[in-house]
């Protein structure tokens, strides 16, 4: 269960729907900067390389606008 790191803060849990299968993903804050921790698919199946790709482009994205911000 994540819900001990939810509460504390250490961590966002994610449900995505890509091309029809859902994958949940773990994302969690390292030295001031999001970072993909894990994604899973039904029953742990791996995420394809495509979508891992597209959540860490994101991320970085969103690191870069939170630095040029502070």
């Amino acid at each position: 269960s994540y819900l001990d790191k939810i509460n504390q803060e250490k961590c966002i849990i994610y449900s995505i729907l890509w091309r029809k299968r859902r994958y949940t993903i773990e994302i969690t804050m390292k030295d001031k900067k999001f970072q993909l921790e894990q994604i899973s698919g039904y029953c742990n199946s791996v995420a394809p390389q495509e979508l891992k790709d597209r959540i860490n482009k994101l991320l970085e994205n969103k690191n870069q606008k939170k630095r040029n911000v502070a």
